[in-house]
């Protein structure tokens, strides 16, 4: 990414949190590159992507450090990498987002694209940086690369948004 390439948004992806006011160490790694992006001119727009009290930690963390509240959009339903990408998309579709970078932690980089591009589909140009692996334990990175392995067969199969989603919810439930 240059210095002066932009996108339209930023979305950073939600990834736990202590309460309504305060991140986990991997979600707080998260928004602090989204939000470094952010003062650095490279979106005017931040999505912020997760559970309800991962979007509410973020949203506080992003408005004290000085980010409007008119410039952040809330996408509060998803549970999953896949459902980040999912109700984002319907965001993107509804704003006229085309051009978007999309912020995870390193270890989750791979598995986040093979989503977003399956999601997003032509028609989107999808960038994924990553925020570093703070509060990363051995079990999720051994966690991450049998989803990732999983995944990469299974997206190749499905045809639809829809039975993607579906898909996410089920390995999110049993794995």
């Amino acid at each position: 990414m240059t210095a002066k390439e932009r996108f339209d948004a930023i979305i950073i992806l939600g990834a736990g949190a202590k309460s309504e006011r305060e991140p986990s160490q991997m979600t707080l790694s998260r928004l602090l590159r989204g939000l470094t992006l952010f003062k650095e001119g490279v979106a005017d727009w931040i999505i912020i992507s997760g559970n309800r009290v991962e979007t509410k930690a973020i949203l506080n963390t992003l408005t004290r450090l000085g980010v409007p509240t008119d410039r952040i959009i809330v996408e509060n339903r998803s549970r999953t990498t896949l459902g980040n990408a999912y109700y984002t998309k319907k965001i993107a579709q509804r704003e006229g987002f085309r051009k978007l970078i999309v912020v995870t932690s390193d270890y989750h980089k791979h598995r986040c694209a093979l989503i977003f591009h399956k999601i997003y589909g032509d028609g989107f140009e999808i960038k994924i940086t990553g925020s570093g692996n703070l509060g990363i334990k051995s079990e999720d990175i051994i966690r991450e690369n049998m989803l990732t392995a999983i995944l990469k067969v299974v997206l190749n199969l499905l045809e639809s948004e829809e039975e993607v989603v579906w898909l996410a919810e089920k390995l999110a439930t049993e794995l």
